[in-house]
Formats: structure tokens, C-alpha cells, sequence
């Protein structure tokens, strides 16, 4: 039986300030010069008969495992919540600051980092403060226009947009949960602005179309081979609010559709499994793959009428395989696999399952294909560390830049399906 869901919302504004290291682009040059928009932390903190949890969604790249368990342990302390009911999840901007995607190093910033972790516990307060008794609402539609695949434009893929809605007494909307399968990279290496990027932008766009203080919060979907790269008329600001207000416009009219239920489930649950490294290669294997993609981008650049995005492509696969040379030349692979954690959050009939990485597109449907009937799931990317692309079998073998750069081949998407699929199952039933 449903029980009463006590909800509450809130953000803080993470920008860094002065000139910083950004993440995101191999190619870009530079520190930051400024400021576009602001970067957020952005907070639900659910409470549902003895079930307590809180979600983080931060504009940040990605956050190592390390940083991941930091923040945890601080919020835990704060909350009296146990670690493993805290979830963080980072919406991807390759506009926002360097080092929080990588291990402690002795150049990162300090005064940067414990800004950030100040400012999420005094995001996760004021969520605290305005708990209230909520009316949940579910609800799902497809997003054209935006993203594709980021190799084939043409190919058919999934772009559902998933939202949850809170509303408190009074029919007030309290806050929305959205999710979104696509980069958050409009904007390219030659931007040295901080910014949120697309997620940032539709999210605060669709704060400012419904008003009263409405906390809108975009996680990253099963996006590993999604982008704007064949969709996008530009790589500038202008573009960046162009399709931000197509992705906000949907879930603006998604929650206007959606019937609110007075009382809903919640739980977070975890489950642990080994993620198998692929085989490892000789340097001078590699070495050949990276003068190999050169060759074929001198190739293409004097090929007549070629596109920005075909060109995009071929200077990824370099960036692709320079990558896997440092991962064999740093002995990554040597060690077999990883032992690492998929996330489960129930809110009513809605299911996220948050996973520490960048899964290909076709795992938001294997998840989708085995959820319940009367469940709405979703994947979440980029949850709770970051440990690379999930790429799949074609990725594999035909040496997409994501499969390249990814320690994982598609044997570790097989096993997040499979374990995913008894942890939705314990969502639907035991929760």
C-alpha cells in the first residue's frame, strides 16, 4: 500500500569563480574567461514511512568515485542518512570545472572543491527545511529535434523524455525530476565559458516558464552514443538556448498533462556487481590505431563537401584511440574489471536506474523492455562515479571513439542489464 511521500527541494548555485580549469574537451585551450550561466546543485530529499534517501544532481562533467564518497559521507554525517541512501548524478557539461571527474591530484584547485561540497550541504538544509507532504505525478513523450545517434543521424533511437512531478498543498508545484537521453555538448572546445550546457539551459528555462520557484532537475539519460552533433545548426549560445527551449517547452506541456496521485512509494536500492575490463592490447598494437584514425582523417579533409560532422567523427576516433593507448600504458586493463554498484530509485510507478558511466542508448530500452506494466523507468547516467562509456557490440566492432576511450567492451553492458533487471525487479515488488 502507498504510502504518504514527504518531499523536499532546493538549489545552490556551484559556479567556481575566478579563471579555472574546465572539463570536457581534449582540444580546448585555456582556462575559463567567465561566466555564461550559473552551474547548480540541485536537491530532493524524500522521506516515505521509514524510507529516507537524497538525490544530488550537480552541473559538473562527471565525479570519481572518490569525490562521490566524499560527498556522501559529508551528507551522511549532516543527515544521520546512511551513505548508501545518498545518490549523486552530474548532467555531463563539458563547460564546468576540471577535477572533479579525476582522483585527487596535487594541482586541483582545493578552495574550488570545498566551495562545491559547502555549498551541496547547504542545498541539502534548505531541502530539509521545506520537506512538505507531496502529490506525485509520472509521465513519459518523445523529444524530436534535439539529439541522434551520434554516428548514424538517421537511425532510429530513444529520446523519451521522463519527468516526475511534486506538487505540495494548493496544487503548488514544488519541484520536477526530468531525465533526458542526449550530451549535454552544444557547446564545443572553443567555448571557455561556464555554462550548464543544454541540460543547464532547458532546466532553467523551464524553472522560468513555470515559475513560483519551481526546482527543475535534468539527469543525464542512456547517452553514451547520443549527442547534438548532426541536430545542432551552430556550436554558440544562440544554439545553445534554441534547443534548451525545445527540451524545456516539453517538459513545460508533459506537466501540464500529468494527473498528480495524493500518496506514492520510495525506496533506494543498491546492487553490486563486476564489470569485466576488455582484453588488453600491446603499445605498438595501439600505436598503429592512432596512426591509422590520423590517416583517415587527412583522408577525409580532402574529400570535397565534407560536414563538420563527418569530420567530428574522425577527430573523435583519434581522440579515441589515444586514449585506450593510455589506458594499456598505464596497466588499467591488466587488473580485469572493477567491482562498482547500480543505483535503483522508486518514486511511485517511476524508476530510475542510475549507473556510474555513460551506457549506450540501448540500454534505456533493454531497461524499459523488462520494467513492469504500470512502471515508467529511465536510466541515469554519470551516477555515483564515472568509469566510462558501456559501449555495445557494433561500437566494438567497428571501432567507434567510445568504445576506444572506454575500458569496457560490450560484455559489461550485458552484465548491467542483467542486474539491472533483478534490481527493478526488487524496486516493483519490495519497495
Amino acid at each position: 500500500m502507498a504510502k504518504q511521500l514527504i518531499v523536499g527541494v532546493a538549489k545552490s548555485e556551484i559556479t567556481p569563480s575566478g579563471s579555472i580549469p574546465m572539463a570536457g574537451y581534449m582540444a580546448r585551450a585555456g582556462c575559463s574567461l567567465g561566466v555564461h550561466d550559473p552551474l547548480w546543485a540541485r536537491c530532493f530529499v524524500f522521506k516515505c514511512g521509514q524510507e529516507r534517501g537524497c538525490l544530488i544532481i550537480l552541473d559538473l562533467l562527471g565525479m570519481h568515485e572518490y569525490w562521490a564518497n566524499e560527498i556522501k559521507v559529508q551528507v551522511a554525517t549532516m543527515t544521520n542518512l546512511p551513505p548508501e541512501k545518498v545518490v549523486i548524478s552530474c548532467t555531463h557539461t563539458h563547460s564546468g570545472p576540471a577535477g572533479f571527474d579525476t582522483p585527487p591530484l596535487a594541482k586541483q584547485a582545493a578552495n574550488v572543491m570545498e566551495k562545491t561540497f559547502a555549498n551541496i550541504k547547504f542545498t541539502i538544509k534548505k531541502a530539509i527545511q521545506n520537506m512538505c507532504p507531496v502529490q506525485v505525478g509520472i509521465g513519459t513523450v518523445t523529444v524530436n529535434g534535439i539529439a541522434g545517434h551520434r554516428i548514424y543521424p538517421h537511425r532510429a533511437v530513444d529520446q523519451t523524455l521522463w519527468v516526475v512531478a511534486f506538487w505540495e498543498s494548493g496544487n503548488t508545484l514544488k519541484g520536477i525530476l526530468a531525465n533526458f537521453p542526449v550530451h549535454s555538448t552544444v557547446l564545443g572546445p572553443e567555448n571557455r565559458f561556464l555554462s550548464g550546457d543544454l541540460l543547464g539551459a532547458a532546466a532553467a528555462l523551464a524553472e522560468h516558464l513555470l515559475g513560483r520557484n519551481t526546482v527543475v532537475a535534468l539527469t543525464c539519460g542512456a547517452a553514451g552514443d547520443i549527442s547534438t552533433r548532426f541536430f545542432r545548426q551552430s556550436q554558440d549560445f544562440a544554439e545553445l538556448e534554441r534547443l534548451g527551449k525545445i527540451l524545456a517547452d516539453a517538459i513545460v506541456r508533459l506537466v501540464q498533462q500529468i494527473n498528480a496521485t495524493a500518496s506514492a512509494d520510495f525506496a533506494i536500492r543498491r546492487r553490486q556487481c563486476w564489470l569485466p575490463y576488455k582484453p588488453t592490447s600491446s603499445v605498438e598494437e595501439v600505436q598503429r590505431i592512432v596512426a591509422e584514425r590520423q590517416a583517415e582523417l587527412e583522408a577525409l579533409m580532402r574529400r570535397p563537401g565534407v560536414t563538420p560532422g563527418e569530420l567530428r567523427v574522425a577527430h573523435t576516433r583519434i581522440e579515441g584511440a589515444k586514449l585506450l593507448l593510455d589506458l594499456v600504458q598505464r596497466g588499467i586493463l591488466a587488473s580485469g574489471g572493477v567491482q562498482t554498484d547500480l543505483i535503483g530509485i522508486r518514486v511511485g510507478n517511476g524508476i530510475l536506474v542510475g549507473v556510474p558511466g555513460e551506457p549506450f542508448n540501448i540500454f534505456a530500452k533493454i531497461v524499459r523492455d523488462f520494467t513492469p506494466v504500470g512502471f515508467y523507468s529511465a536510466v541515469m547516467g554519470l551516477t555515483d562515479g564515472y568509469l566510462g562509456y558501456f559501449p555495445d557490440q557494433e561500437a566494438v566492432e567497428k571501432g567507434w571513439y567510445e568504445a576506444l576511450a572506454s575500458p569496457f567492451d560490450h560484455r559489461a553492458l550485458v552484465v548491467l542489464s542483467n542486474e539491472s533487471q533483478k534490481l527493478v525487479q526488487e524496486l516493483c515488488t519490495n519497495a
